[in-house]
């Protein structure tokens, strides 16, 4: 017969196992390195292994005495179940399962049906709700806990219910299945509903308030979708010569095939500038030495990886100076012209040059052919990979002017009436002839310069309004005024009213060559 104190040693050697897995658990650090299981995902899981009790008429592999494991001819102790459940992360899960159960209620007395009992076998059917929690690693030990409701069918139909309890192993064997080795107690209330015994039917000392329903099973996990596999950066593929500032480079990441899409590659230059994909392009702005970081992110993981690029400042073109073989000359006929050029930077360099007159040209040292008079401004841009710069010369080309226009020395004058600043039609004349020189003599300029008589009135402001009635003549035959000067003298010295008083009523004007004005 079985002792009372078996039965409570037997219950001590479960309960401090089951503490020892506990802790065991609780102490083991999680992993950080990837998720080895499919997580945030639905799973089903059917069980099958053997059943096995403790309690009122105990019957468990802790007997150790296989030929007791049957009585008579009832069946072996065998469970089966099947779950529903949801994965959250890889350290927790919930599940609906149903279990059934055949326990044989056969203890250590001997051969034979327990006292009150007719027929040792019953068939058990259990509803459990369950949560799990495990390690996040390949094989991953676990505590269970949850409840159940059990309905019995043995001697009569019976309805228990309680905590379930439980430990296991979860060993990965792929990226959606699992193979789970769990033994589950289902505590069972009220004590005689498992077994019809509140106490042992021999001894009739109760050994626990409740029966541990036990099963220890076999199953086969399927998640519904893969395990969550992270993204890694397995190579960066940066420029490997030196960049020079505005010189794009191109960089490109790989990472792992198997990684769960999608996949964010984000790029990081290293002065501020960022991009994204898995290949980007970029230039910098300022030389040194620039650490390029790249990340990959599917969501849920990141990875990065870095690498060095260095940039060089180069010389950007700069004009020192540019000259013309001629920078003020006369049109006579086309007259060409040498340009040349002084120009620092990295080569090459590419000059652009613009002659003022609508016509461009390229190279160092180019010629240009004017035809036309005009003040023209010549502008050089030099160009290279470092940037640009631009500098002009003015020229001006002049009207080809004939000698006689060098050799005139004086010019018509123009005479008043007495007391009068009105050209007459002699002075007209007079002075129409001036214009046909001013205008073919573009070189010359006039020095208008009035006078009044001996005893003509206000002679000083006479003088002065004579020479701006010519000057107003010119400025009306299309002379522009900017080529005279007036000035009123007063009376002409050194005559008199006796000496030719008609001579001294007059305006002169005096060729002056333009530069000397």
């Amino acid at each position: 017969m079985l002792s009372t104190t078996y039965k409570h040693l037997s219950f001590t050697k479960i309960f401090s196992a089951l503490l020892v897995g506990v802790f065991t658990f609780l102490l083991i650090p999680e992993s950080s390195a990837q998720n080895l299981r499919p997580d945030e995902t639905f799973f089903l899981k059917p069980r099958v292994g053997v059943a096995w009790h403790l309690g009122d008429t105990e019957q468990s592999p802790f007997n150790f005495n296989m030929d007791n494991w049957k009585v008579d001819d009832t069946p072996a102790p065998l469970s089966a179940g099947i779950e529903l459940g949801y994965q959250y992360n890889q350290r927790s899960s919930i599940s609906l399962g149903y279990q059934f159960n055949n326990h044989p209620l056969a203890r250590f007395y001997g051969d034979g049906v327990p006292p009150g009992l007719s027929d040792p076998e019953g068939f058990y059917h259990s509803g459990q709700l369950l949560f799990r929690f495990a390690t996040p690693a390949r094989v991953a030990p676990f505590v269970a806990a949850g409840a159940h409701v059990t309905v019995g069918q043995h001697d009569q139909t019976s309805t228990t219910f309680g905590p379930a309890l439980g430990l296991g192993l979860d060993i990965v064997l792929s990226d959606r299945t699992s193979l789970v080795v769990e033994n589950l107690a289902n505590l069972t209330f009220a004590d005689d509903g498992f077994d019809t015994f509140e106490d042992t039917p021999i001894t009739g000392d109760s050994f626990l308030p409740f029966d541990i329903m036990n099963s220890l099973t076999l199953g086969l996990k399927f998640n519904f979708k893969s395990a969550f596999t992270p993204a890694e950066i397995l190579s960066l593929d940066c420029p490997s010569t030196t960049l020079d500032t505005g010189e794009a480079g191109t960089f490109t990441a790989s990472v792992n095939a198997d990684a769960t899409q999608p996949v964010a590659i984000s790029w990081d230059f290293g002065d501020g500038a960022t991009a994204t994909g898995m290949t980007a392009s970029h230039s910098y702005s300022s030389g040194g030495t620039y650490t390029v970081t790249a990340t990959a992110n599917n969501g849920r993981a990141t990875d990065t990886s870095t690498c060095s690029v260095t940039v060089r400042e180069p010389v950007p073109a700069s004009i020192i100076g540019i000259e013309a073989s001629q920078t003020r000359f006369e049109v006579c006929g086309p007259v060409e012209i040498d340009f040349t050029s002084n120009v620092d930077g990295d080569e090459p360099v590419e000059y652009s040059w613009n002659f003022g007159d609508g016509s461009t040209g390229t190279g160092e040292n180019p010629s240009h052919t004017y035809t036309e008079p005009g003040t023209y401004t010549v502008t050089l841009t030099a160009t290279n990979s470092a940037g640009s710069d631009t500098r002009s010369i003015t020229i001006v080309a002049e009207q080809c002017i004939a000698q006689i226009c060098y050799d005139i020395t004086e010019m018509n004058s123009a005479y008043f009436d007495r007391n009068s600043s009105t050209l007459t039609s002699e002075g007209r004349s007079a002075l129409a002839e001036n214009v046909d020189i001013f205008e073919q003599c573009p070189n010359l300029s006039g020095q208008i310069v009035g006078y009044a008589a001996p005893g003509e009135r206000n002679a000083q402001q006479l003088s002065a309004d004579r020479a701006r009635a010519a000057e107003q003549y010119y400025v009306n035959n299309g002379l522009a005024a900017s080529r005279f000067q007036t000035e009123g003298r007063g009376v002409l010295p050194g005559t008199t009213k006796k000496e030719g008083a008609n001579q001294a009523r007059r305006v002169d004007t005096i060729p002056v060559q333009s530069g000397d004005m």
